[in-house]
């Protein structure tokens, strides 16, 4: 393995579209907003294992089972990707039901998250049909927009957050230049469309 693909599987785990929910998690509980001062620090913790194992771990086992199983998701980057969207879709439905059925404590923004970045994904997978958009540069473009959503409609100020996820997108994209992974369109379709979807898509599901 050289060096563009040393980077490259790092890339590709480090920023997985798969990281979305438990980072928009994250930056909930650690703005200053009235959400976060209502959720006690062990239940949060809660929240943190059950989304990591249910939108993390679990899809991660199922993607490798089906890889080891299903010859063609091992040999075609297409039914590759088709595949690791679909169980991200899943997971995300999954823990969006979860949250909503077996408890009355958690506020709706939370199950929501879940359900934005189920439907996002789906999105993202019809385009990817047309264009080879950057996964990576999806999920730091629902991160994001997540980051936007909690300082607007929290009204706290995530301006660092903000500018910190900026930095690191610009970052990833140039090593995915580097890397010859993608080009600028993958690139800034991936991110651009991913953050307006997400954003877009929030609103909606709120306002049904």
């Amino acid at each position: 393995m050289n060096t563009k693909e040393k980077i490259n599987k790092i890339l590709q785990i480090t920023f997985h579209p798969a990281i979305i929910p438990l980072v928009a998690l994250y930056l909930l509980f650690n703005s200053n907003n009235y959400l976060s001062s209502l959720i006690p620090q062990a239940f949060r913790l809660n929240l943190y294992l059950f989304t990591l194992i249910i939108t993390i771990l679990i899809p991660a086992a199922l993607y490798y089972a089906v890889r080891l199983f299903y010859e063609p998701v091992k040999k075609g980057q297409k039914e590759n990707k088709t595949v690791s969207y679909m169980i991200f879709v899943i997971s995300n439905l999954t823990a969006f039901y979860l949250f909503t059925t077996l408890s009355q404590n958690i506020p709706v923004f939370i199950p929501l998250i879940f359900l934005t970045a189920a439907i996002v994904a789906v999105i993202m997978l019809l385009i990817s049909f047309a264009i080879d958009i950057s996964l990576q540069m999806i999920a730091l473009g629902a991160i994001t927009a997540f980051i936007t959503l909690i300082s607007i409609l929290f009204k706290t100020d995530l301006l660092y957050y903000i500018l910190s996820i900026l930095t690191i997108s610009g970052i990833v994209g140039t090593l995915l230049l580097f890397t010859k992974k993608h080009n600028e369109i993958h690139i800034f379709t991936g991110f651009s469309f991913s953050f307006f979807s997400t954003i877009l898509i929030f609103v909606l599901v709120t306002l049904l």
